[in-house]
């Protein structure tokens, strides 16, 4: 049985360096790969095309585990304030996992930036309940790396 729940958040984390900079870590691929995903994940492949309407394409998983498709949709691209887009995880075998939106606002505090993620996603197999911690999760421990890279 496939339990389809949406789980709503909001992350926020103060970053040490402006808020160009950091925009430039979430378009520019070579720097998005030091951070995106969750803490071990490694990213065969990582294309960004971050503008309104472009898409981004993430292949990630543990080096020697499942692989995971993320495909992006920009809704919104304001450099260096805004990211928007919408966004689905899936599986090896193509089988979507989650899907939803993702807000990422990037607001000058002096010279650091504060940065808000607000997400929304829906899962699509049995363990929703697990699949959701592991989205918060990940994200957290993302936004962690940002902040060290």
């Amino acid at each position: 049985m496939t339990d389809k729940s949406t789980v709503e958040f909001s992350l926020s984390r103060v970053v040490n360096a402006p808020p160009d900079l950091v925009f430039e870590g979430w378009t520019e691929p070579e720097r998005l790969k030091t951070w995106w995903g969750p803490k071990g994940f490694d990213h065969p492949v990582l294309k960004v095309d971050a503008r309104t309407g472009g898409e981004a394409e993430i292949v990630m998983g543990l080096p020697d585990g499942p692989k995971y498709h993320v495909s992006e949709v920009f809704r919104e691209v304001d450099r260096p304030a805004k990211l928007a887009f919408s966004f689905k995880t899936a599986d090896s075998e193509g089988k979507v996992l989650l899907e939803g939106d993702i807000t990422a606002t990037f607001m000058k505090v002096g010279s650091t930036t504060r940065l808000t993620v607000k997400a929304r996603s829906t899962g699509h197999f049995a363990s929703v309940a697990k699949a959701r911690a592991g989205f918060i999760a990940g994200w957290n421990q993302s936004l962690d790396r940002l902040i060290a890279s």
